[in-house]
């Protein structure tokens, strides 16, 4: 028995998928984002800020803003987010 691919969907092509955090003039592209942080794929300093996370899944796409409270640290992976 093989095991199905996880890049694979039932039409048979991988899902496109794009994330960007968009704060002030900047957009950062986000490399992967959880509950309740973000990882930037090139890290930023940045002061705590409101900022609009934007998910483009196959070409729909969901903004949602979020919370800074931290701000971004280029020294760290993970950049906290809250929900606002």
């Amino acid at each position: 028995m093989s095991t199905p691919s996880l890049t694979k969907t039932s039409t048979g092509y991988s899902t496109r998928v794009r994330m960007q955090l968009i704060a002030g003039a900047q957009s950062l592209a986000v490399a992967q984002v959880g509950p309740d942080f973000a990882i930037l794929k090139t890290p930023v300093d940045l002061e705590p800020t409101r900022a609009e996370l934007v998910v483009e899944i196959d070409g729909n796409e969901i903004r949602r803003t979020v919370y800074l409270p931290e701000g971004a640290r280029a020294a760290e992976i993970e950049t906290r987010i809250a929900l606002n």
